[in-house]
């Protein structure tokens, strides 16, 4: 809790006095803060007053104050809202006063911080409940807040962010109590002072060193499966850790075009340092077969310059294509483009978001253009524009590493003429009539074309050496998407690296065929409102499956099985015959001399599990 100023002092001193008495010497430890408070004493914030208002938080946050959780006594939540965050804590009162069991706040986004404090009230209640699931959940309790913000929620019947929280609110049973503000002095303080939750505080590290921290203090049955259940459905770490081992998904390479310019892959490049032309992009389009490269400089990324360049440098130069291939960028979605594209009748496919190797074709060629242009630019770097055409002459004469061809010679059935050529005599070639350079050409191309797929089958089964495939998911099953978050004024290292949860909707179709590695998601129906609705592809390599937060310590699984003992039929008595024994046996003898007990099933992986040691002497089920 921060202190600047004497409001939040007051604040911070409201919620330590709630618990003085369980505080020894409290006064006499919060006397340099209360120094501040009198009437003609400027503020001075120093040394002897961080280390009292240090003093008392580890006080307020340890026994005796802090008590340990008592299912036996009533619960008490209260919370409170204001406009610089939410704040709640849970008590109970074992005869001596109520006493904490847990504190949390948190912090206002910028969408809250224009809510109205009747909906950050409720928000407030619907939080902390969240927060404190594990004490109230299944059991009633109060709530003791100062405001009548969730008699108003209840009244509310809209379906959506308020219907949500009604829902959210049902399957707890409890009772709301209207209290004065000076008795919720903790929770209002906790509301204008945002703390840091005490659940952070194990630092998020993982499974291992969550069990080992558990383990130094607590053990129960299957505690180990617990702890990895909790710790692996923490949204915390689900949205923000990266994830780690071998890549999903195998390599699925783009068929080759028959022919040239009938698929082709567009982009844009910089932006650059602007040029006297007024120049700062370059759209950059590749053809699939020949690797023939087309460049324009353009000063901005608007769609009416793709279109004048699909125009002007493809389609009435090369001819029509079947299928250009793009990114998801506005200039590439514009419906100018679409217009244009549904006249030419051409094929517009867009690549999966985040996901840039669909379009791998051109951003190769962008790098092998950024260096080209380095090659040929001045000091400044602001006449780039101007050696473009140099740039592209020398990538389209140079011999291509997969075509083992120039794509200048596979474009136009010869190779270049240079000017060392026109300065010597060279014998005249015999002129070839149009049908043997037609079969030439021809017979390069399909050469190139064959080449092509041999590549792209011995990198698949390089690359798949290094890869694992993810099991398919379900339609309705709960996934997170990685994306390259942006805010302003944020640190970028600090923002999750995930969003969602999404919700699997179907594969998606390539043509007649189904893509294996390419899932169409959207947002669950409780997610959705009126002005945000995310419905896009997502790659299977940016997909994480969602693991929502359970029950740990959950007991259906055993009452299950009483509940099937006891639905078994009895078995049938045989009939008696001849002389009537005594039916009295003694426990001992009715079991086996050697229990023998039954085998574990194998694991995930078809390994043979072995019980421990510990339990040799023990039959277990």
């Amino acid at each position: 809790m921060v202190v600047k100023n004497v409001k939040t002092l007051r604040s911070f001193i409201g919620v330590a006095s709630f618990f003085r008495k369980f505080v020894p010497g409290f006064s006499v430890v919060a006397q340099p803060l209360f120094k501040l408070l009198k009437k003609n004493v400027p503020w001075s914030w120093g040394t002897e007053q961080e280390e009292s208002k240090k003093k008392l938080v580890e006080l307020l946050t340890t026994a005796p104050v802090l008590a340990h959780y008592n299912e036996d006594i009533e619960v008490v939540v209260q919370t409170d809202a204001s406009q610089e965050g939410l704040g709640a804590v849970l008590l109970q009162d074992g005869g001596d006063g109520p006493r904490p069991i847990s504190y949390i706040s948190r912090g206002l986004n910028d969408v809250e911080k224009r809510q109205h404090c009747n909906e950050l009230e409720c928000l407030a209640l619907v939080w902390a409940l969240e927060k404190f699931r594990p004490y109230v959940y299944g059991k009633k309790f109060k709530v003791e807040t100062d405001s009548s913000a969730v008699k108003w929620l209840f009244s509310k019947k809209e379906v959506g962010k308020f219907g949500r929280w009604v829902l959210a609110l049902q399957e707890y049973d409890f009772e709301v109590c209207h209290i004065r503000g000076k008795t919720n002095s903790v929770a209002d303080g906790l509301s204008r002072n945002p703390l840091v939750e005490t659940t952070d505080a194990s630092g998020h590290m993982g499974v291992e060193k969550t069990l080992a921290r558990v383990l130094q203090r607590y053990w129960w049955p299957r505690v180990t499966v617990d702890v990895r259940k909790y710790a692996l459905s923490c949204l915390f770490c689900q949205l923000h850790k990266h994830q780690t081992g071998t890549p999903f998904c195998l390599l699925q390479p783009i068929a080759p075009p028959t022919s040239c310019f009938e698929s082709i892959v567009i982009d844009h490049l910089g932006p650059f340092k602007l040029t006297e032309e007024g120049n700062q992009h370059i759209i950059v389009a590749i053809d699939a077969l020949s690797k023939y490269v087309e460049l324009e400089a353009v000063p901005d990324t608007t769609a009416a310059n793709v279109v004048r360049f699909l125009n002007n440098n493809i389609v009435h130069r090369f001819g029509t294509p079947v299928r250009i291939v793009s990114d998801q960028g506005t200039a590439y979605t514009a419906k100018e483009v679409a217009d244009a594209l549904e006249e030419w009748k051409i094929e517009h496919v867009f690549a999966t978001g985040e996901h840039p190797h669909t379009s791998g074709l051109v951003e190769r060629a962008n790098r092998t253009l950024t260096l080209a242009c380095a090659a040929y630019v001045n000091t400044e770097q602001n006449d780039w524009d101007k050696h473009l055409r140099e740039a592209a002459y020398a990538i389209n004469t140079a011999k291509q590493s997969t075509t083992e061809k120039m794509p200048f010679e596979l474009v136009f059935g010869r190779v270049p003429r240079t000017p060392l050529e026109n300065s010597l005599s060279w014998p005249t070639d015999r002129p070839q009539s149009f049908y043997e350079f037609r079969s030439r050409v021809e017979e390069m191309r399909k050469e190139v074309y064959l080449r092509i797929i041999r590549k792209q089958s011995k990198t698949k089964a390089l690359v798949d050496l290094r890869r694992r495939v993810m099991q398919p998911l379900q339609p309705g099953e709960f996934v997170l998407v990685r994306r390259k978050a942006k805010k302003k004024g944020k640190t970028r290292k600090f923002l999750p690296k995930f969003t969602g949860p999404f919700q699997v909707v179907k594969r998606v179709k390539s043509g007649d065929n189904i893509c294996e590695t390419t899932y169409l998601v959207e947002d669950p129906p409780g997610r959705r409102t009126v002005r945000k609705f995310r419905r896009f592809n997502a790659h299977v390599s940016k997909i994480r499956k969602f693991r929502p937060r359970e029950v740990v310590f959950d007991e259906s699984e055993e009452e299950e099985d009483v509940t099937a003992l006891e639905q078994l039929p009895e078995p049938e008595k045989p009939p008696r015959r001849g002389r009537r024994k005594s039916t009295t046996t003694s426990r001992v003898d009715s079991l086996p001399a050697n229990p023998q007990p039954p085998p574990l099933p194998p694991s995930s992986r078809g390994r043979q599990r072995k019980r421990p040691n510990y339990l040799k002497d023990y039959v277990t089920e």
